[in-house]
């Protein structure tokens, strides 16, 4: 198969972009890994806030505290 000059230019082209289009994906995909990350941790801090709360107020009702 010969491959003219100008289809030759146009492969390349299209290289590029497929690359540029490669690179946005992972930056994506990096962006929402931190995002599942950040969700993951501000869920847990919630649980254990919540945790702390109820301990708080469990030993509130039987007098340990005050």
């Amino acid at each position: 198969m010969v491959l003219r000059a100008s289809n030759n230019t146009h492969f390349f082209s299209d290289k590029i972009k497929f690359r540029k289009i490669i690179k946005k994906d992972m930056k994506l995909t990096q962006n929402n890994f931190l995002n599942h990350k950040l969700i993951k941790t501000s869920i847990r801090e919630k649980k254990l806030y919540i945790f702390s709360v109820f301990t708080f107020f469990t030993y509130l009702k039987k007098g340990e505290i005050f």
